[in-house]
């Protein structure tokens, strides 16, 4: 999606997600549209969000991926040290819809086990 967006395809994402171009490669994937639905009570949100990031990450290493790019809120941050990553900026925050978000990469391949 952020390389799709960066080529203008997008009409409701800005092209400028990145400060560089989207990498492009099999083993790059896209780590976009983890979000939990507001409607979910806090308390079982966060468990929610950890889930979601968790298996992005199992599924990701099962299948070859070594980095993760995506365009995230950012308070994600927190919630990615509480499950133990290191999410790097890879591009300028935005607002989308009163919300902070950046484009973050997590390099998955120092964290293999």
């Amino acid at each position: 999606m952020v390389r799709v967006a960066q080529l203008g395809l997008l009409d409701t994402i800005p092209k400028e997600l990145l400060w560089d171009e989207a990498p492009v490669a099999e083993h790059i994937w896209d780590a976009n549209r983890m979000f939990v639905s507001r409607d979910v009570p806090a308390v079982q949100r966060r468990r929610v969000q950890v889930q979601l990031i968790t298996g992005m990450i199992s599924g990701a290493r099962a299948l070859g991926a070594t980095m993760l790019l995506g365009l995230l809120p950012t308070p994600v941050q927190r919630l990615a040290t509480r499950v133990g990553l290191v999410l790097e900026d890879a591009g300028p925050t935005m607002d989308f819809a009163g919300v902070a978000h950046r484009c973050f990469t997590i390099n998955l391949s120092s964290k293999m086990h």
